[in-house]
This record gives structure tokens, C-alpha cells and sequence, in this order.
């Protein structure tokens, strides 16, 4: 398996964003925020990427007001969320501001249920943005929340906030998503 030393932060975003083979794991961004959620032993190749990618949204300018972004996941990601609880989210978190690139994320192919969440992010969090010019129309609005921040889970009816393109679109894109509204905790 391949075992790179990350020399950068910069570096270290770049595998983020590409998902690549990365300090010895197969999927990078996938597989690094796998492993902090369930607390497994990081090598050493990896604890220097987290400590390099921890850096790198540490020196992000912290935001001046509240964003509201969106996430798609698995239920697996979030199993652990019920509502009115709150929980700790011990990997780095990627956000969308983009609700339809999100739900592309949220897309279970093999019909199991799904998550759209909208994350709200009150001012003075620190955010990466690990999107580009250059990046896909998939991908352009990404950026990364730090690990370890605890969120206060709320019903979200999944359409607050948008607008009726967007509404319509992603109840196609994601018709049997279960709704959060995920609140970040100061």
C-alpha cells in the first residue's frame, strides 16, 4: 500500500479534496475521517497529515457572521443522531453552501436511507475552503470544518431556507432523505 509523508499542508488539502491514495490509505479524506470518528491509531504519516490539515483550517480567517451550509450522508455517518441530542463530531466535517451538491453526496444508490443536513455555523468558526477555481462543478463549493466540534441536532423539514428550484431539485435528487438541521455549539 502506498505510504507518503506529507511535506505540506497544502499538500495535505490537495489529497483531501482528490480523495487519492494517500499516507497509506486508499481514499484519504474517506478513510483518515473513518478512522478519528471510530478512535483507531493513526500512523505516523497520518498524525502528521492531521496535524498539518489541523493547522492549516487553524490559520483560516474566522467567519464574521452565521453560514448556514449543507451536508449529504450515509445514515452510517450519523447513526448516532437523534433529535434534540447532541453529539461530538470527532472527524474534520466537509460542508457544502451549495443544497444540490450536497444532495449529490447524499445519494444512497442501493435505496438505504440518507441524510441531508443543513449545519449551521455561528460567527467566529474557522472554515477551509478546499475548493477551487479549478475544481468540478461538483465540488466548488466545499469547505472543511475543523474535527471535534459538538452540534445540537433539530428536525429540519429539508426546504427551509431554499429556494423552490432548489426545493423541487433536490426532492428528486434525494426524495427519501431524512432531514437535520445541525447547530454547532460555542
Amino acid at each position: 500500500m502506498h505510504t507518503d509523508n506529507p511535506s505540506s499542508a497544502a499538500e495535505v488539502v490537495i489529497h483531501y479534496r482528490r480523495n487519492d491514495q494517500f499516507c497509506g490509505l486508499r481514499a484519504f479524506a474517506y478513510d483518515i475521517n473513518t478512522t478519528l470518528r471510530v478512535n483507531r491509531q493513526l500512523s505516523d504519516a497520518q498524525a502528521e497529515a492531521v496535524r498539518l490539515l489541523d493547522a492549516e483550517i487553524a490559520s483560516a480567517d474566522p467567519s464574521d457572521s452565521t453560514r448556514v451550509f449543507y451536508r449529504g450522508c450515509s445514515e452510517e455517518d450519523f447513526r448516532s443522531c437523534e433529535q434534540g441530542e447532541d453529539f461530538v463530531c470527532w472527524s474534520y466535517l466537509s460542508l457544502s453552501s451549495d443544497p444540490l451538491e450536497a444532495a449529490f453526496f447524499a445519494k444512497n444508490h442501493t435505496g438505504g436511507a440518507t441524510y441531508l443536513l443543513s449545519v449551521i455555523i455561528p460567527p467566529g468558526t474557522r472554515l477551509l475552503r478546499i475548493s477551487d477555481s479549478t475544481a468540478g462543478t461538483l465540488e466548488k463549493e466545499e469547505w472543511l470544518a475543523p474535527r471535534g466540534l459538538r452540534f445540537q441536532i433539530h428536525p429540519w423539514n429539508g426546504t427551509s431556507g431554499l429556494n423552490d428550484e432548489d426545493i423541487c431539485r433536490l426532492q428528486i435528487q434525494v426524495p427519501h432523505a431524512r432531514n437535520l438541521r445541525l447547530e454547532l455549539i460555542t
